[in-house]
């Protein structure tokens, strides 16, 4: 293997660079560029038992081993091997969340890769000759440059017109032709931490979604912009291409790519962040229901009353008669359910696009039968 005369200095250098980030980031510490989920994905990633982040140290103190030793053979035919690892760590980030801080550490492999590879091509290191072309590289760059662009991606987030989309429990995805999203717009409002996300289905719905942005800015509740928009007019064919509408109807492909993303083609599509509280106080409500109930029947159990704990059979109702789906509600009780969800926990309106609007053609209870339009 021929030994180069001339120090390694810059494949030396990028190497200790690597290998002190790798050591950052395996101690537990964090970068503030790393925002996308995949750095959450992949800081505690382990092989055989060890974390990625020691193996990449490793890797760059063998190359700094070899760059400082002038052996750019050696050195060339590891980074050969740890570009390939690399490549493989790429693609699965393409199918799974990108890392920005192991897109830097791939970066560095990159670089160190092609340093080794000249000194070692080259009689004269980091002479200008161009160098000779590699498959593994135009692999891994076609693979970087992918990876690039889903954090790109990535940081294009949804946009929320009303609530606090990091703290909502709720994301309600709605649009303004809808008239099952009228109606979940109406369910939820007030009883829930929701967020808004307008989308187009049809082209009048750009119109009306500009509408409800100007009323919610103003002051008005999303339900209340809701019903305004209705009757909005369509905007002039100019207003339609000024930097400000240009940026709404980016924000509105943005929520509606995100519904398709999903898996989803249904509006209203609604989103939980995390355990509704809602849930929970179903949860305690049946507890203290039971719990009640418990008592009753001790207390009659002492009483020499077992006869009246003994539940009363339950008889089947004569055929053709219709039993009502829910109790009455008494002044002062609540439903347990969430606003928005039925009996029988079906989906009680949707809208589904096709050649015509969403619209109210019949009379329909609020979210209590099962209903769609195709």
């Amino acid at each position: 293997m021929k030994r180069s005369t001339n120090i390694l200095v810059l494949p030396l250098f990028l190497s200790v660079l690597a290998f002190v980030f790798c050591l950052w980031i395996g101690l537990g510490n964090r970068f503030e560029i790393c925002v996308t989920a995949g750095c959450t994905l992949f800081e505690d990633a382990k092989l055989a038992g060890i974390s990625m982040w020691w193996y990449g140290a490793a890797a760059f103190t063998a190359l700094g081993i070899c760059s400082a030793c002038r052996y750019p053979g050696a050195g060339f035919v590891l980074a050969w091997v740890f570009l390939f690892a690399d490549a493989l760590l790429l693609t699965l980030m393409i199918f799974t969340a990108p890392c920005i801080n192991c897109l830097v550490v791939a970066g560095f492999f990159f670089l160190i890769f092609l340093c080794l590879r000249k000194a070692d091509r080259d009689s004269g290191y980091m002479s200008f000759q161009k160098p000779a072309k590699s498959l593994l590289v135009t692999l891994w760059s076609v693979l970087f440059i992918i990876n690039i662009g889903a954090v790109l991606k990535s940081e294009v987030s949804t946009w929320s017109l009303g609530g606090n989309e990091k703290t909502a429990s709720v994301h309600l995805f709605y649009s303004p032709s809808c008239s099952a999203c009228r109606q979940a717009v109406e369910a939820l409002a007030g009883k829930v931490d929701v967020a808004y996300y307008p989308v187009a289905e049809y082209p009048q719905d750009f119109a009306r979604i500009a509408y409800m942005v100007s009323a919610v800015k103003k002051g008005e509740t999303v339900n209340a912009a809701f019903q305004q928009a209705q009757s909005a007019k369509p905007l002039p064919f100019m207003q339609e291409f000024t930097p400000e509408a240009l940026l709404l109807k980016f924000r509105i492909l943005r929520n509606k790519a995100h519904v398709y993303q999903s898996g989803s083609k249904v509006i209203p599509f609604i989103e939980y962040r995390g355990l509704p509280s809602q849930l929970t106080r179903n949860m305690r409500s049946e507890i203290a229901k039971l719990e009640a109930e418990k008592a009753k029947l001790e207390e009659q159990v002492k009483a020499g009353r077992q006869e009246e704990a003994q539940p009363a059979p339950v008889q089947n109702p004569a055929p053709g008669v219709q039993q009502p789906a829910t109790a009455p509600q008494t002044e002062g009780s609540t439903d347990d359910r969430l606003p928005f969800e039925t009996p029988d926990s079906s989906v009680s309106g949707a809208c589904y696009g096709g050649t015509a609007p969403c619209t109210d053609d019949e009379a329909m209870p609020t979210f209590q039968a099962p209903r769609s339009r195709k």
